[in-house]
């Protein structure tokens, strides 16, 4: 009987450090992709392939995301329709990156 109340708590335990282990990842994995984003900006920047105006877009998105991350871990925990959002979220605004660092500036022909 202890025996097995021992190999049942073992059990448990592995089965909740597993779960909690995969939220903090789940975290660490939106926060990673928050700063790589944020690295993309201020290259654009700085290299002169995003225009103030477009940097502020971006960045607004940025902020946006950033309190929508907050808000969803403030209970502690991550579920997996916020991280979907999220992840939704950060592979739009990735696109918008990508397509305004690439976008020709407009050239008047006259």
């Amino acid at each position: 009987m202890k025996k097995r109340v021992i190999v049942l708590s073992a059990i448990f335990f592995l089965v909740c450090t597993g779960l909690f282990s995969g939220m903090a990842l789940a975290q660490k994995g939106i926060h990673a992709e928050i700063d790589k984003q944020q690295r993309r900006i201020d290259q654009g920047v700085i290299s002169g392939a995003l225009t103030r105006n477009e940097a502020e877009v971006l960045q607004g998105n940025l902020a946006y995301i950033r309190n929508a991350f907050d808000k969803a871990r403030a209970d502690g925990t991550l579920n997996p329709r916020e991280e979907k959002r999220l992840r939704n979220m950060l592979h739009e605004n990735s696109k918008q990156i990508y397509e305004k660092k690439h976008n020709m500036p407009v050239r008047k022909l006259y």
